[in-house]
């Protein structure tokens, strides 16, 4: 990425020390620190849940009884296995992907229920709020991997819409996240390999050292959490 930039043809300006800085911070906040955290929080609530382990572990069995042959953990595959896509749906939605808002500024006027608010206003949204919306997610504190599976049809929201209509932690339109299909790749691929080929439990760990305790653009849990520990 930096030689991309300091051997284009932008002006010296775009090129400077400031600007590389600016452009890593980026990359490891959102295209490392998100997917490790949105990883962390699949791997505690399936260990949490023995329930929702024992099923993760059987559907991975059944579709990869031999971890030895070379396309055993092939993407194409497992982005087919229902109850894993429901795993990292629900680590991506307990996530948030970040705390913080990303601000958008209005090039005209939009109406929301009864205001008018007017082109030039600075407005946002909170990715935590959608994510835990009563009027969306039946259960919203549960970790619920089949409340994304589509085997009896389209995912719904509590109010009959479609689930994935509501799920904002990528973004929605044209700014949303570039590594979207990047960081679902890792996400799937990571978590069939951790609890296909390891056996796990937590060791000294609870809800509190995975959930969001501290906003600093990216979500905290507590400042003395040791982490997930297994």
């Amino acid at each position: 990425m930096f030689h991309a930039l300091l051997d284009s043809d932008l002006p010296d300006y775009a090129k400077t020390t400031a600007r590389l800085e600016h452009e890593a911070q980026t990359v490891i906040g959102g295209g490392i620190v998100t997917t490790a955290w949105a990883l962390t929080q699949s791997v505690f609530y399936t260990l949490n849940d023995p329930a929702v382990h024992e099923k993760l572990l059987s559907e991975l069995h059944q579709a990869i009884p031999d971890v030895t042959v070379s396309d055993a953990f092939a993407y194409e595959k497992l982005e087919r296995l229902p109850l894993l896509g429901g795993c990292v749906k629900e680590g991506i939605r307990f996530s948030y992907g970040i705390s913080g808002r990303l601000p958008r500024v209005l090039h005209e006027p939009i109406q929301y229920r009864e205001y008018t608010i007017p082109a030039g206003t600075a407005i946002s949204m909170s990715i935590r709020d959608v994510n835990f919306d009563e009027s969306i997610y039946d259960e919203l504190r549960k970790f619920s991997p089949e409340r994304w599976t589509t085997i009896n049809g389209p995912a719904m929201a509590v109010d009959g819409s479609s689930l994935e209509s509501h799920f904002v932690t990528f973004g929605k339109g044209a700014r949303m996240c570039l590594g979207i299909n990047l960081a679902y790749m890792e996400l799937y691929i990571v978590l069939a390999q951790i609890f296909r080929r390891l056996v796990l439990e937590l060791h000294n760990t609870d809800e509190t050292d995975i959930e969001l305790a501290h906003d600093f653009f990216l979500p905290s849990p507590k400042l003395d959490s040791k982490g997930v520990r297994v």
